[in-house]
């Protein structure tokens, strides 16, 4: 344990020279241009709008399966096998729900429940601003509403007050749907004994909801079109009646960097630089959101780079979060308040669907109010390639990091923990 206390000690302390050295180059370099158009900023409150109408509750789902029964003439334009449409049933696949913990053990129950993507936010509310947290103005206490999507066949904890919101079908949940995509973060798809024309329907029936539902669908922006979408698997055009829209499989990708004063490399050579410089953010939660209830994360590899594993055909919410990954060792870095209260892992919202889903790169800038977190997420990322570098045991392979707020510059491990 003294060996463990020690390597993060030093860790500390390299961070806490890391941002003092920062701090002499701005001083030293006044001209130096920091602003970036939104990750230069600090950490604010999510502003909602109106409540939005749900494309993906039984009843609009039911009611575009019963458009395209409606109008069979124009089906040919649309579906590969038109006769299916008479082959499906709309059930409910996932329940809309919400939390509210009332201590920090129900808190923690819920935030450990790794089948649980919670958001501190209402998912059907247009966002007026993005941020990087939510207090609902109707709840008195310490804590608020949790939101989320879950299985129909969730068991709720019997100790924690919830509400089930709607009843909704997401495609990719239903037994018609015929693919499956191993990944840990992405929505759970079940094989199916049906064909690959059941998923060309699902997929028409989903875009007929959101056509009825007053949104776009499918829309291939002139930017992206234009970029080539690297990406891009498929791309068919569809019509009924009067809307025509692209089914493209799209898997968003893009870089995250951070502006920095050191770097290393894969080899663990490391530079200090008198400017600031772009380096890439290594092994950080990327998490992607449709604005509904479809989502996903990817993290970032050693250049900073991410794909996402699912695809997309609207436009997207990128969030940082700050759970950082190197092979088999992870860290969350945890906002500490109220003198030393460890809550909920920090995260830094990058934007909206502005992006689309073309992807999302940028640069954290040294006066945003990630900065401290994806400066602290490199030096655990590069410590553990130190470790192999110089034959060295790595850490636990779970640690959870008790952070400061925007400004700070210091950070320690919850070594209990790690006494486990």
């Amino acid at each position: 344990m003294k060996k463990f206390i020690y390597i993060f000690a030093v860790m500390v302390f390299t961070l806490i020279s890391c941002e003092t050295n920062i701090t002499e180059i701005m001083d030293e370099n006044p001209d130096i241009n920091l602003s970036y158009p939104i990750e230069n900023r600090g950490i604010r409150p999510v502003i909602l709008g109106e409540k939005k109408k749900n494309p993906y509750t039984i009843e609009n789902m039911k009611a575009a399966l019963d458009s395209l029964k409606a109008y069979p003439e124009n089906l040919d334009g649309c579906l590969k096998a038109p006769s299916l449409v008479n082959d499906i049933e709309i059930t409910t696949t996932d329940l809309y729900v919400r939390f509210l913990p009332q201590d920090s053990a129900q808190f923690k129950k819920l935030m450990t429940d790794t089948t649980l993507t919670l958001f501190d936010f209402p998912l059907d509310y247009e966002i007026i601003q993005t941020g990087e947290y939510y207090q609902d103005p109707t709840v008195a206490g310490d804590y608020t509403w949790l939101y989320t999507r879950v299985s129909k066949d969730y068991v709720f904890p019997k100790d924690i007050r919830y509400e089930i919101l709607e009843e909704l079908f997401i495609m990719e949940n239903s037994p018609y749907y015929s693919e499956e995509i191993v990944d840990e973060t992405s929505i759970l798809k079940a094989k199916s004994i049906y064909k690959t024309g059941m998923n060309d329907l699902l997929r028409t029936i989903e875009a007929i909801a959101f056509f009825n539902s007053g949104y776009q669908y499918g829309k291939i922006k002139d930017e992206i079109a234009q970029s080539g979408m690297q990406k891009l698997k498929v791309a068919i055009k569809k019509t009924f009646l009067w809307k025509t829209w692209y089914e493209y499989n799209y898997y968003p990708s893009g870089h995250i960097n951070v502006k920095s004063s050191h770097a290393m490399n894969s080899k663990g050579k490391v530079t200090l630089n008198t400017t600031l410089n772009d380096v890439p953010v290594k092994g950080i939660k990327v998490h992607f959101w449709d604005g509904f209830f479809k989502w996903n994360s990817a993290y970032t590899d050693s250049a900073g780079y991410y794909e996402s594993k699912i695809n997309y055909n609207n436009d997207l919410y990128y969030d940082l979060y700050f759970m950082g990954k190197n092979e088999n060792n992870s860290w969350s870095l945890d906002k500490v308040i109220l003198g030393g209260l460890c809550v909920w892992v920090q995260k830094l919202s990058l934007g909206s669907g502005r992006e689309s889903n073309n992807g999302y790169s940028t640069t954290i800038d040294a006066s945003s109010g990630g900065w401290s977190a994806c400066i602290t997420n490199n030096a655990f990322y590069e410590y553990m390639t130190v470790c192999d570098n110089e034959k060295i045991t790595r850490p636990d392979e779970e640690l959870r990091v008790a952070l400061r707020d925007a400004t700070g510059s210091s950070s320690a491990p919850l070594l209990a923990h790690c006494m486990l």
